[in-house]
């Protein structure tokens, strides 16, 4: 392309004039561009109660949260908001990664703040958890428990570090033998249990590994996944919830079950029981003078509101909120390319406007939008062809022309609430 100063371009560019044709796609077998994922509606509405608990719940994990988990409350802030909101005491944990566990745990929450996890003070968080995979021997395939490449022990450890790496992208490993590992070490109950020490299933750890073999491909139809989610049934409470053996349901373990189904299309909501459902089991936990969630209902020593038992019931009640796994929507998209009408935006900082300019952080979700058309769900491709769409407003149809809010939208309804990130570099 011929290169133009940021002035010349400035005076070239109109978008009133210009971008009906910047708009349409360019032919995606030579643009380079990656595949998507298009969004599905949610699974099920979500009610005010459970709208207002899980607004709650991200609330009080920043704010309670913040220093001493600061991955997780990001992941929880995310998952209630679809927004990224940094957090300075993230990076301070990067001194104190040892475990792939600890790795997996940082990368998810750097996603979920808007930090690329590739590019840390400590280096490539991504490719350092990617390099403890283990190439040979009789563990060939597990992610070492310790970054050092020591340990062999952690189911849990193997699921985490799948989901961390298949989120942040940008990296290669072995992907088959990761799998591999990670059946063998499924019980003969089909669930799956925090160490290969032990024979013993749990819902939670059968969660995890659910999410992450749905991230790499596995459907609710696989004899192995059906087995997990028949060990995950007989886990389910009287009142909906999920705990140990089905006897007495808990925040931690109802939350994540939860996700684990709709990173499956199933929807948990179906899985009623004479108590309730998994979501009125989740909100009877909630606790509305702190804004958190209670472990159980039980009185327990342990079975107040915690940092781990918020998180849980938060990403459980955000899945049903949104459709998605929390784990699904932090998928970190890599869009490289624009087309060439708005590659001159770019370089020239934005473009007029009907006379008004707009810089080119304004109009970075139409650049993106209008470059990667046809990745756009069938709905938002009409919209961006037709310049705009009808919406009913007061009980009158309104005419919205297109521009920033619904390329916004058309981007969070096509890619789900993903972290969108455009490197032209």
């Amino acid at each position: 392309m011929k290169h133009h100063t940021r002035a010349a371009l400035a005076a070239m560019i109109s978008l009133s004039s210009a971008a009906p044709a910047a708009l349409a796609a360019t032919n995606p077998t030579t643009a380079g561009a990656p595949a998507g994922t298009t969004s599905t509606a949610a699974a099920a509405a979500q009610t005010p109660q459970a709208a207002a608990a899980l607004a709650a719940a991200a609330r009080w994990m920043v704010q309670q949260q913040g220093t001493k988990m600061p991955d997780w409350a990001a992941v929880v802030h995310f998952a209630a908001t679809g927004l990224r909101q940094a957090n300075p005491a993230l990076d301070r944990e990067i001194s104190n990664l040892s475990t792939s566990t600890d790795a997996a745990r940082f990368i998810l929450g750097a996603l979920a703040a808007g930090e690329d996890p590739h590019q840390t003070p400590a280096g490539d968080l991504v490719a350092k958890l990617a390099h403890a995979q283990l190439s040979s021997g009789p563990d060939a395939g597990k992610f070492a428990d310790n970054l050092d490449g020591t340990g062999t022990d952690l189911i849990n450890a193997q699921a985490w570090a799948i989901i961390a790496l298949e989120d942040a992208g940008g990296v290669d490993y072995n992907r088959a033998a990761a799998a591999q590992w990670l059946l063998a070490h499924q019980n003969e109950d089909g669930g799956f249990g925090f160490s290969s020490q032990y024979a013993d299933s749990d819902a939670d750890d059968t969660a995890a590994a659910l999410v992450a073999l749905s991230l790499l491909g596995y459907r609710a139809d696989h004899p192995a996944i059906a087995k997990a989610i028949a060990f995950l049934k007989t886990q389910q409470a009287e009142d909906g919830g999920f705990g140990t053996a089905g006897k007495t349901s808990n925040a931690d373990s109802t939350g994540v079950v939860v996700d684990a189904l709709v990173s499956l299309g199933i929807d948990p909501q179906t899985w009623t029981q004479p108590g309730g459902t998994p979501k009125s089991a989740l909100l009877s936990f909630y606790d509305a003078g702190t804004g958190g969630f209670r472990y159980d209902n039980t009185g327990g020593a342990y079975s107040g509101v915690s940092g781990y038992s918020t998180r849980d019931a938060a990403v459980g009640l955000a899945a049903l909120q949104f459709g998605h796994s929390i784990y699904q929507r932090l998928h970190w998209q890599h869009f490289t390319w624009l087309n060439d009408y708005w590659t001159a935006v770019y370089r020239a900082g934005g473009a007029w406007d009907h006379g008004q300019w707009k810089s080119w952080s304004q109009l970075r979700d139409m650049a993106i939008a209008g470059s990667y058309i046809w990745e756009l769900t069938p709905e938002w491709q009409a919209v961006v062809r037709a310049h705009g769409k009808w919406v009913v407003t007061g009980g009158r149809r309104v005419w919205v022309p297109w521009g920033e809010t619904l390329a916004a939208q058309a981007l969070r309804d096509s890619f789900g609430l993903n972290t969108v990130h455009l490197n032209l570099a």
